[in-house]
């Protein structure tokens, strides 16, 4: 994850935690998942992160009784930096549907920057410009994710 800093990410979360201290963890999942967002080169997988990160959780709180802060948030961190090393594996593909609303998905699995290419090509890109007419929807997916 060459350039992404992610001691300002967790500052910001940090900030509002200290404002409401008496925050859900689905409430705390929630913030961080929008305070990573906008600063991810890529799209984490959520739900695939927040599975993996309750497993790791389970077996640590097991062992040591209890689980710090800190080493919850290096395992996030962890988990988030594995998904990055995705983006240049062949499990990306697109998915789109066609005006009539069927859902067809590209042959090919791609990098990550492959299938953003070729979904801009599909789609078209943020203004509207290019794009096949007979394309209503189109999302690039990491096939890992369908496992989860």
């Amino acid at each position: 994850m060459k350039g992404i800093k992610l001691n300002p990410l967790w500052k910001k979360f940090e900030e509002v935690f200290d404002r409401k201290p008496s925050m859900t963890w689905a409430d705390q999942k929630q913030l961080i998942e929008t305070i990573f967002n906008h600063a991810m080169p890529f799209e984490v997988n959520w739900p695939r992160l927040w599975k993996e990160h309750n497993d790791w959780f389970i077996v640590v709180s097991m062992k040591k009784g209890k689980v710090l802060w800190s080493e919850q948030k290096r395992q996030i961190e962890t988990l988030i930096i594995g998904q990055s090393h995705e983006i240049n594996e062949h499990v990306w593909a697109v998915v789109y549907k066609d005006n009539k609303g069927a859902i067809k998905v590209y042959k090919d699995e791609m990098t990550h920057e492959k299938a953003k290419k070729l979904l801009e090509k599909i789609a078209g890109d943020k203004n509207g410009e290019g794009g096949y007419d007979n394309v209503a929807d189109a999302v690039v997916i990491n096939l890992k994710s369908l496992f989860v």
